[in-house]
C-alpha cells in the first residue's frame, strides 16, 4: 500500500513541478520541447509500477502457488478417499439390510405355502 501512496505522491509532485517549469519558461521555440520532455517523464512515472512488477523475482510467489495447489490437491485426494470409504460403507449397509430382509422373508413360513392338489401326467410316445 505504501508503494502506491509513494507513486501517487510522485505523480502529483511532478505535475506541480512541471506546471511551475512551464509557467517560468518564456513562450519560445524551446517550450514545446520542454513540454514533450515533461510528458515523457510523466509517462515514465506512470509506467514505474509496471516496470517494478515485471522486474520483480516471481520464483518465490510461483513456488508458494505450487505449494498451495499441491496442498489443495492433497486435500481433494483425502476428501475423495473419505467419500469412497463412506460410499463403500453405505453400500455394504444397504446390501446387508437387503440380505437380512430376504433371509427373513425366506424363513417366514406364512409366505411359503404351496398346496398341490392334482397332478396329471400325459405321456405320448
Amino acid at each position: 500500500m505504501q508503494y502506491i501512496i509513494d507513486w501517487v505522491m510522485q505523480i502529483i509532485l511532478f505535475i506541480v513541478i512541471g506546471t511551475i517549469v512551464q509557467m517560468i519558461l518564456p513562450a519560445n521555440s524551446f517550450k514545446k520541447y520542454t513540454e514533450m520532455i515533461i510528458g515523457l517523464f510523466l509517462l515514465f512515472i506512470f509506467l514505474k509500477p509496471i516496470v517494478f512488477f515485471m522486474s520483480d523475482d516471481f520464483s518465490v510467489p510461483l513456488s508458494k502457488l505450487e505449494q498451495y495447489f499441491s496442498s489443495v490437491s492433497e486435500a481433494d485426494q483425502t476428501i475423495n478417499l473419505q467419500n469412497d470409504v463412506l460410499e463403500l460403507e453405505r453400500d455394504a449397509y444397504i446390501w446387508n439390510e437387503v440380505r437380512d430382509s430376504m433371509i427373513e422373508l425366506a424363513n417366514n413360513d406364512s409366505m411359503i405355502s404351496f398346496v398341490v392338489e392334482d397332478i396329471q401326467l400325459n405321456a405320448k410316445g
